[in-house]
């Protein structure tokens, strides 16, 4: 008798969480029957009962059908009971791929999908994870990044991974037919425009000029930057500053600040020039005020504007 496939995906980042649907809609998916085998539902349209009849329907002209099931997280336990109760003995012929962005795991349903089928977790990479994937990513791309290259990158475009595959897939094209990208190569074509808005940002926070960061965060949401990507590359930056600060009173060698840091040596006097403009007490403090932000910008149905430029006003005001 055929096993089908069972996973449960916990989506916290979607880019690689959509790059192994992709993967598994590739494999399991018979391109000539895709319409009569292949359904994408929300669990917000279904109840666990009426989601089991989609389980059970039979393929047509095929062996098995594919059945995608989102946010899985608005489920409660009735219905997680009845999806338990389905695992017991799956139908054999129904591949499933059940996606939510949280789950308890100490469910029944957890431990039965455990049991019978698979668990991926894609979650968020850390900004001082970002070069190393960006590295593996080029190298899979046939491409070979200079030092600095990779911790330059992920500077300018933050823990946006579907930015930085959109960058890397331009830069292959830029440098055709060399497989070697450089520094000057990657300033070429990547915009510096965002990072020097970060930086300047950061002065103007020092200064605590909170009409002239208003205005530099219009311009650039009317550039259509996104409130999300830009507090994370703030974020990113202090916490750079911070670092810097904490090893700088601990006496760390000069020579090894880049590498602790995650940057290219030689914008490292730009972050030194910086961490001059604040004491490590308020770089903490604004630090505790970015992550406060970013969660609320994440969670409370309130304009990110107004969360934005209340962030902007106590860190210049009080």
């Amino acid at each position: 008798m055929t096993t089908p496939v069972i996973q449960l995906l916990i989506n916290n980042e979607e880019f690689l969480m959509l790059r192994h649907l992709h993967r598994l809609e590739k494999s399991l998916i018979d391109e000539a029957t895709k319409d009569f085998n292949f359904a994408k539902v929300s669990a917000q349209d279904l109840c666990g009962a009426h989601l089991v009849d989609q389980f059970n329907t039979l393929p047509m002209m095929a062996e098995t059908r594919l059945l995608i099931v989102t946010d899985v997280s608005v489920y409660r336990k009735q219905d997680l009971d009845v999806l338990t109760t389905y695992f017991e003995n799956p139908v054999p012929t129904t591949n499933i791929i059940l996606i939510t962005d949280k789950v308890d795991k100490r469910t029944g349903f957890y431990k039965k999908i455990k049991k019978c089928g698979e668990i991926f977790e894609f979650k968020t990479l850390y900004s001082n994870q970002v070069p190393a994937f960006i590295i593996n990513e080029a190298g899979s791309m046939g491409l070979k990044l200079a030092p600095g290259c990779a911790e330059h990158l992920s500077s300018v475009v933050g823990t946006n991974l579907m930015t930085v595959v959109s960058e890397l897939e331009k830069l292959t094209l830029y440098v055709w037919p060399e497989k070697t990208v450089t520094l000057k190569q990657l300033n070429e074509l990547v915009s510096l425009g965002l990072v020097e808005n970060i930086f300047t940002i950061s002065s103007l926070i020092a200064g605590k000029k909170y009409y002239e960061l208003r205005n530099l965060y219009m311009r650039m949401k009317e550039q259509g930057e996104p409130v999300l990507r830009l507090m994370a590359l703030i974020i990113n930056h202090f916490r750079k500053l911070i670092l810097l600060k904490e090893a700088q009173k601990q006496g760390v060698n000069q020579n090894e600040l880049p590498h602790l840091l995650g940057v290219n040596p030689y914008f490292m006097k730009d972050y030194l020039t910086q961490a001059r403009l604040f004491a490590l007490s308020d770089l903490k403090n604004i630090y505790e005020n970015l992550m406060t932000t970013s969660y609320q910008l994440r969670t409370i149905n309130i304009s990110s504007n107004t969360l934005f430029e209340s962030f902007l006003q106590k860190v210049c005001v009080g």
